[in-house]
């Protein structure tokens, strides 16, 4: 009984081996399979996400146009509710980082001429395990693409990252390697946004509760927005986007390394659209 048991074993293992030496065989007589498997990794960025949509924009030009630009925040931001009949265009794709929003930033963004852009990512540069980027990574791509809308006569709205909330669906706060990440990622836009000419958000302090981390009632699972966070953050937009109109027609400001603007917070004063 133990001779057959081993022989079936071996039997099985024989055929694993055939099998696996085979793969090679197939791929090489269909390559094709090789480009099937490798799909999900092909376009990184997504960069082809939006392609047929962008397509229909760019064939008509709306000198009004607005684009929101980021992940999750912004995916999940229905604007044709909150912002009815306005030319606003929603490019928000779950799941990414500012490494991937920088790569599609031309397809998704200056190629589409707005007038504005508002920028919301970072979350998953510090919330997801297998993405999460350098603090000097994140906020070289935050200057990248405000640098790049600026060489394109556009103006730049930026959103802080939001806080989470450890008690509603997980603790979110145990992702981060330092727990004021997020502070600090908004810290540095602040001082950004002072030094360059660009309009902050000024919400986050509306956001947060006497822990520190975002309102349960403007939360489903403690990390995105619900109806009433998006009802909150999206006055703050549409203010920021109708300030636009005061600022001259093309920022001309000098292009120089992150780590030279951020000891210029104390000497600037940052342009913020704060609502209570």
């Amino acid at each position: 009984m133990s001779i057959l048991r081993m022989s079936k074993r071996a039997y099985i293992g024989i055929a694993l081996l055939l099998l696996l030496a085979s793969v090679p065989i197939v791929l090489l007589a269909r390559p094709s399979l090789v480009t099937i498997a490798l799909q999900p990794w092909k376009d990184w960025s997504e960069i082809g996400y939006y392609h047929e949509d962008n397509a229909r924009l760019i064939a008509s030009p709306d000198p009004e146009r607005v684009v929101f630009f980021g992940d999750s925040h912004i995916g999940g931001w229905h604007l044709g509710e909150y912002f009815p009949g306005k030319p606003y265009v929603n490019r928000g794709i779950g799941g990414q980082t500012t490494a991937q929003m920088l790569v599609r930033f031309r397809a998704d963004v200056i190629d589409l001429k707005p007038k504005v852009v508002l920028i919301l990512g970072g979350s998953n540069d510090v919330l997801i395990h297998l993405r999460k980027l350098p603090f000097e990574q994140t906020v070289e791509n935050y200057a990248s693409m405000a640098d790049l809308a600026r060489q394109h006569n556009i103006k730049v709205i930026f959103a802080p990252v939001p806080p989470v909330n450890d008690d509603l669906t997980q603790k979110w706060s145990a992702r981060l390697e330092q727990p004021d990440r997020i502070r600090k990622l908004n810290d540095w836009l602040r001082n950004y946004c002072a030094a360059n000419g660009c309009i902050l958000l000024d919400y986050y302090d509306q956001l947060v509760n006497e822990k520190g981390m975002m309102k349960a009632e403007l939360s489903s699972d403690g990390e995105h927005f619900n109806d009433e966070g998006y009802r909150l953050v999206s006055r703050f937009a549409e203010a920021a986007i109708q300030s636009t109109r005061t600022q001259p027609a093309k920022n001309e400001i000098r292009q120089t390394e992150w780590e030279h603007r951020r000891p210029r917070l104390a000497h600037s004063k940052v342009r913020t659209i704060t609502l209570y």
